[in-house]
């Protein structure tokens, strides 16, 4: 016989014996943690199968979950809970929900829109020239004084100044407190 049919004989039979343990061999119900050694003396064989169909051995729920134990599990649990949020304002402009100490979506998306249209504004009032001036944002119908005209670079937007966007946000501050 060639080396190959040798191989192929024990193959086959290592199968056979692994069906036959597989047949034969021990009982499963060792493995289950409610039997005593009596019940496993005696075989129980012919019970194995009913535990399997009965979905013992594959971790599985044999009753079905009423609709009262489903949604307490699924919402009773503290996660859940709603909480009252002390943090949240509605804004005096808009009208829409915002935390404390900070500006409101609708508010800031137009403040964003602005400071676009102001950028723009200065890249085409600047091109490639250099920045050695401060800049003001002048709208129409806003006055200046003859000091700014020769100091500052005045870039102009021809329309009005949004409510939203005061004046004094351009001018500089002192931080200093007195104490």
């Amino acid at each position: 016989m060639s080396l190959t049919m040798l191989s192929l004989r024990r193959a086959l039979q290592q199968f056979v014996q692994d069906v036959k343990f597989a047949l034969e061999g021990p009982s499963m119900t060792p493995a289950l943690a409610g039997f005593t050694d009596i019940e496993r003396n005696e075989g129980l064989r012919s019970s194995d199968d009913e535990l399997v169909n009965k979905g013992l051995l594959w971790a599985v729920p044999t009753k079905r979950r009423s609709l009262d134990r489903r949604l307490w599990r699924r919402v009773g649990h503290p996660f859940f809970q709603a909480k009252v949020r002390r943090d949240l304002r509605a804004c005096t402009e808009c009208g829409n929900y915002h935390e404390v100490h900070t500006i409101c979506g609708a508010c800031y998306d137009k403040i964003k829109v602005e400071a676009k249209e102001i950028q723009d504004r200065m890249a085409e009032f600047w091109e490639w020239n250099p920045v050695d001036k401060e800049t003001i944002v002048r709208y129409q119908g806003e006055p200046i004084t003859e000091e700014d005209r020769k100091t500052k670079q005045i870039v102009e937007l021809p329309r009005e100044r949004p409510k939203f966007f005061s004046a004094n946000l351009t001018q500089k501050t002192n931080n200093t407190t007195d104490q």
